[in-house]
C-alpha cells in the first residue's frame, strides 16, 4: 500500500513539474486576477474577504473565482466572474492570469491541483494562524531526501508570496512552505476586518439569534449570551466531543437556561460531513454549521476551542476563551502535531474534562475579563499587524512586489 501510494506521489510530482515548466514562459494578463479557496467547495474565508474588497476598491482588474459547481457564492461581489473548477476555461484563465490567490492550494482551482500559474504572481493567504502544523511540518517523514524533495517541490508547487500576521508566522512559513522573508506579506487576515466594526458585529449577533430561535423552536432575544465550540479538524486521533452529553449534568442545563445561554456547535469544514447535527431534545445547545465561522465569532461572548486558529481571531474581540485540550497529548504526538506547547500560546482556561469544561464555563461567563491580560499577550504575539484595513495592506504590498517581479523578467 505504501509502495502505490509513493509511485502515486512521484507519477504526480513529474506531471506537475511538467505542466509548471510548461507554463512559466505563458503571456500574462497583469490584470486577470484569479481567486479560489477550499478545494473549490467553499466560499467565504480570506480569498473571499479580499476578492470582494478589491472588486470594491481597484476596479481596474478583471477578477474570477473558481468554485465547484455545487458551491455557494452568493456572498462574492458581482462584478467577480465565477468560473467552473477543472474546467477548460478555469484552466485558461490560470495560464493567462498575472495574480493568482488560494486558500489551501492548487486543488482550489482543479481537481488534479497542477500549477498552471508559473509566471504569475502566486499568493497563499491560508485560512488561519495555525497552532496545529502545516504545509511540509505536517508529514511524518524525515531525512535528508524526504527534506531534498520538499525543496525540490516548492519550485513547482510553490507561491511567490505568503500572508504572515506575526514574526511568529513569519518562522512558520520558512519550514511549511520554504518561503523566505522577501516572499512575505506583513499584514492581518482579510476575514477579520470584519470583527473590527461594531455595527457589523451587533448585525451578526441578530442573525445567529434569529437562526437559533428558528432551528430550535425557542425564541431568544438580544440579551441571550451566545457560546460557541468549534473544534478543529482531527486526521488521525478521534472525533471531537459531543457537546450533547452535557445536557446530561441537569444542573448545568438550568445553570443555562437561568443565564439565557445558547451553545453553538460549528465543526470544521473537513469534518462536518462525519457528525449527525441534530438539535432535538434541547433548547441550550444547537449545531450550526452552514454560517460563516467570522460571523459565528464576532456574535458570541465566549469561545470554546482546541487547536483550531480560530481562537487567534477571537483574540481581537477581548472576549473569553475556554481550550478544550481532552486529546492534548494524542494530537501533538500522533495526528498534526503542534508548533507551540500549550503554556506558550493558550489564551484562557485550559480544561481536559467535561466536568472541568462546564466549571470553566462557569467561571468565565461571571467573569470575563479574567484571562484579559493574556489574551492581549497573545494578540500582540500572534496577529502583530492585524488592524482593520488588513486587505488594503494586502493590496498594497502585492502591487509592490509586482513591480519588483516584473523589473526582474
Amino acid at each position: 500500500m505504501e509502495k502505490k501510494s509513493t509511485l502515486r506521489m512521484i507519477v504526480w510530482s513529474v506531471k506537475s513539474y511538467w505542466t509548471w515548466r510548461k507554463n512559466r514562459h505563458n503571456k500574462r494578463d497583469s490584470n486577470i486576477w484569479v481567486f479560489g479557496e477550499w478545494y473549490g467547495e467553499k466560499c467565504g474565508d480570506n480569498c473571499t474577504s479580499f476578492a470582494n474588497f478589491v472588486s470594491e476598491n481597484h476596479k481596474e482588474h478583471k477578477l474570477y473565482w473558481i468554485a465547484k459547481k455545487n458551491a455557494d457564492t452568493s456572498c462574492l461581489n458581482p462584478r467577480i466572474e465565477v468560473v467552473e473548477h477543472s474546467s477548460h476555461r478555469a484552466i485558461d484563465l490560470l495560464k493567462k492570469a498575472g495574480v493568482v490567490f488560494v486558500g489551501q492550494n492548487y486543488y482550489d482551482f482543479t481537481d488534479s491541483g497542477f500549477n498552471y500559474t508559473s509566471g504569475a504572481i502566486s499568493v497563499l493567504l491560508w485560512h488561519g494562524v495555525p497552532w496545529k502544523k502545516i504545509g511540509f511540518d505536517a508529514t511524518k517523514h524525515s531525512g535528508r531526501v524526504h527534506r531534498a524533495y520538499q525543496r525540490f517541490k516548492s519550485i513547482f508547487d510553490g507561491y511567490t508570496l505568503f500572508l504572515s500576521t506575526s514574526p511568529n508566522y513569519d518562522k512558520v512559513i520558512k519550514t511549511a512552505y520554504m518561503g523566505e522573508a522577501e516572499r512575505t506579506i506583513r499584514a492581518g487576515l482579510p476575514r477579520n476586518e470584519q470583527l473590527y466594526d461594531y455595527t457589523n458585529i451587533q448585525r451578526n449577533k441578530q442573525e445567529v439569534v434569529e437562526r437559533i430561535s428558528q432551528l430550535m423552536g425557542t425564541r431568544f432575544g438580544e440579551k441571550t449570551t451566545i457560546i460557541t465550540y468549534m473544534p478543529t479538524f482531527r486526521a488521525n486521533t478521534e472525533e471531537q466531543q459531543d457537546m450533547r452529553e452535557l445536557l446530561s449534568d441537569e444542573m448545568f442545563v438550568n445553570y443555562l437556561t437561568n443565564k439565557d445561554i445558547v451553545v453553538i456547535v460549528k465543526s470544521h469544514f473537513a469534518a462536518s460531513d462525519k457528525l449527525t447535527c441534530l438539535n432535538e431534545g434541547s433548547n441550550r445547545i444547537c449545531y450550526l454549521n452552514d454560517i460563516s465561522a467570522q460571523k459565528l465569532l464576532s456574535a458570541s461572548s465566549l469561545l470554546i476551542t482546541d487547536y483550531s486558529s480560530c481562537f487567534f481571531d477571537f483574540l481581537i474581540l477581548d472576549r473569553p476563551i475556554i481550550h478544550f485540550l481532552y486529546d492534548y497529548d494524542r494530537y501533538k504526538d500522533e495526528d498534526r502535531g503542534l508548533y507551540y506547547t500549550k503554556d506558550q500560546v493558550t489564551a484562557g482556561s485550559e480544561v481536559f474534562t467535561r466536568a472541568e469544561l462546564i466549571e470553566a464555563i462557569k467561571t468565565n461567563v461571571d467573569n470575563p475579563l479574567l484571562f484579559s491580560e493574556r489574551r492581549k499577550k497573545r494578540l500582540n504575539e500572534f496577529m502583530t499587524y492585524e488592524s482593520h484595513e488588513n486587505c488594503e495592506k494586502i493590496y498594497q504590498q502585492i502591487i509592490t512586489k509586482k513591480k519588483e517581479y516584473d523589473s526582474i523578467l
